[in-house]
């Protein structure tokens, strides 16, 4: 605008909007009121935040919100660990030098056998009641140190029936075989070593009697004794009384077990 006045006022000819251009001096030009008022606009709408920021400030329900959560004192847990496994030591072997020799298993016991059935086995029908009704061999090894003398008892615990047992029957008593001696020979009730002597069986006898069942087949026990004494004064005892005097004298025993069944 000023260089069109300027320039009009050179050529010294009228401006024609010169009483407006007069008008406008006494005031701001046109954009600079437009920057005003987008100023005071502006200035208008930062103060309006200003105070919404404020207002949520101090609001409580927004201080809620906007605070960060409290952190949580959960101790978290430890994580599993595989269970730890000891180290396998190999074994130690001990040097050749200082190993044990050997030692043997086989245990020397004091046994009974006869030459006439085998243990558990059949008792042949001579040595029977429905035979010659004598004495079995037998032999014994192995007696303990100290032994001072035997004894041999010989019963059937099957006694009558063996499906209903009622009672143990004595077929022989023995006592005070000489420790020198570790057999009888067959039929030795006729004629045993002395000082042994019989005792009673339950027919009342003094000497062997043979298997006799009255029916089924009975187990006959051959029982050796090994004592550290010998008796003196005991007669013709029966099987519980010798018993009662072998009491705190057996050094050890023995057995040999056959069967027979009548035919």
């Amino acid at each position: 605008m000023r260089s069109l006045v300027r320039r009009h006022a050179h050529h010294g000819g009228p401006h024609p909007r010169g009483p407006q251009v007069q008008r406008s001096r006494g005031r701001a030009p046109r954009w600079r009121q437009v920057a005003a008022v987008a100023a005071l606009g502006l200035m208008a709408s930062c103060a309006r935040s200003s105070s919404v920021t404020s207002a949520e400030a101090s609001s409580p329900v927004s201080a809620l919100t906007l605070a960060p959560a409290a952190p949580s004192h959960r101790t978290p847990e430890p994580a599993m660990q595989p269970p730890v496994q000891p180290p396998v030591q190999p074994p130690v072997q001990p040097p050749s030098a200082t190993r044990s020799p050997p030692v043997s298993r086989e245990k020397i016991a004091f046994s009974l056998t006869s030459d006439a059935f085998e243990a558990d086995g059949s008792i042949p029908r001579k040595y029977t009641c429905q035979g010659a009704d004598i004495s079995p061999p037998l032999d014994w090894d192995d007696a303990p140190a100290g032994t001072q003398s035997f004894a041999l008892i010989v019963d059937d615990p099957d006694a009558p029936d063996p499906r209903m047992p009622k009672t143990v029957w004595v077929h022989w008593v023995v006592y005070n075989l000489p420790a020198t001696v570790n057999q009888l020979a067959e039929d030795a009730s006729k004629a045993l070593p002395r000082p042994a002597t019989h005792g009673k069986n339950d027919w009342g006898k003094l000497a062997w009697g043979g298997p006799c069942p009255p029916i089924g087949e009975h187990r006959y026990f051959h029982k050796l004794y090994a004592l550290d004494t010998t008796f003196d004064d005991l007669g013709a005892p029966t099987k519980a009384q010798l018993l009662i005097a072998m009491q705190g004298h057996i050094l050890a025993q023995t057995q040999l077990v056959g069967t027979y069944m009548k035919h």
